[in-house]
């Protein structure tokens, strides 16, 4: 029987962070959360979609943070497009946005 072990391959990192204000934000990034996030936005991210990312996304602790917030729409939005970002992101890329990667 043939084996391999893959742990020192694998990061088991903790779930990134946001920061808003001082708050640091967890924002879920486990492998259901992001399974179901592809399914989500697979048609595509809108304003009808934002509620729900929201709740994938957050975790209940970091909710009531931005709560506390009284974020405007707007800034929510631009938070919770920000969490889809930061949890689409690969290592080579870290900061830049999916949408505005370029290859040359």
């Amino acid at each position: 029987m043939r084996k391999l072990d893959i742990t020192d391959k694998l990061s088991f990192d903790q779930n990134p962070v946001l920061v808003v204000k001082g708050q640091e934000i967890e924002v879920n990034a486990d492998t259901k959360s992001l399974l179901q996030l592809m399914a989500l936005l697979k048609d595509g991210y809108g304003p009808e979609k934002v509620e729900a990312t929201y709740n994938l996304l957050f975790p209940e602790a970091s909710r009531k943070k931005i709560d506390k917030l009284h974020l405007l729409f707007t800034d929510f939005s631009t938070l919770v497009r920000a969490a889809v970002d930061l949890v689409s992101e690969s290592g080579d890329d870290a900061g830049e946005a999916p949408a505005t990667r370029t290859t040359t």
